[in-house]
């Protein structure tokens, strides 16, 4: 499938091959326009590495570098390329061969790759894909994050259930970016293990850290731990180069918006007490 697509700010034309996962995800951004990113997915009977110096080995996967491309090389134990990824240094093009004989997790393989190139693609436009689940309800933004199976999907079902007007925005990596010194969040169609994501761009009202606890309580952060939650569930960049950037760029973030610990139940209860302190000023 070959179309243009709008995720965030970023005009992205993709061609991809199986709709096992995309098609229940991918139709919201579809948009007609003039597309600044491109992504190739194929699949190949076989794959031959790159003939240039290695620039970095670490586990199964070997980095080649020139000047005008990059590669990443992925092996099986029998030392067969599984597959291989070339891009452009500023991620602007990018094709994801992969090789056949991964078989049936094909479909699986080529969702996770292309969301990893895209993220990359993201932070070097200033936006950075978030570990969270966002909901938007009165044309803002509500996102709750914490390490897979902490609970943030059953809160944000607690809203939708109880709130009609809730929408999701992105069930698993919405992206976040500052747009005239407000924090928005955008859905991406890389949302999981779900197809909860919707193509919408919402004001963030506030960002919830959530730690499992027997009550629930709203916790202040400093701005250091609020730093510190955000890079356990962000997405790095693969350049060290960047990481003081996405810094930058997260140290203005925290300034825009209410950040808080929010330790809770994964009950009616945590969404009640939420809702009266976000929207009564009770326990604030």
């Amino acid at each position: 499938m070959k179309n243009t697509y709008l995720i965030g700010h970023i005009a992205l034309q993709l061609s991809y091959v199986y709709d096992d996962f995309f098609a229940s995800r991918i139709v919201p951004f579809q948009k007609d326009v003039i597309p600044d990113h491109f992504m190739e997915v194929s699949i190949e009977s076989a794959l031959v590495r790159p003939t240039f110096p290695v620039t970095m080995t670490y586990r199964d996967k070997t980095i080649y570098e020139t000047k005008d491309m990059h590669y990443i090389v992925k092996t099986n134990a029998s030392e067969a390329v599984t597959h291989l990824i070339s891009y452009t240094p500023d991620y602007r093009k990018v094709t994801i061969q992969l090789s056949a004989n991964i078989g049936e997790r094909l479909p699986e393989v080529e969702y996770l790759l292309t969301g990893m190139m895209f993220f990359e693609m993201a932070i070097r436009r200033q936006m950075i894909p978030f570990h969270a689940s966002a909901i938007s309800y009165l044309d803002e933004a509500i996102l709750f994050s914490a390490p897979s199976q902490t609970g943030k999907s059953t809160q944000a079902d607690l809203w939708q259930k109880n709130l009609s007007e809730v929408q999701f925005i992105n069930d698993d990596k919405p992206v976040i970016f500052l747009d005239h010194d407000v924090l928005h969040v955008s859905g991406t169609p890389w949302s999981g293990k779900t197809p909860r994501t919707n193509a919408l761009v919402k004001p963030v009202k506030c960002i919830l850290f959530l730690e499992q606890a027997p009550q629930n309580e709203l916790i202040p952060l400093s701005n250091q731990d609020k730093l510190t939650h955000f890079f356990r569930n962000i997405h790095r960049p693969r350049e060290e180069a960047l990481i003081d950037e996405v810094l930058k760029s997260l140290e203005l973030m925290i300034r825009e918006v209410p950040i808080f610990l929010f330790q809770c139940r994964k009950d009616q209860e945590a969404f009640e007490y939420l809702y009266h302190a976000l929207y009564r000023g009770d326990h604030l």
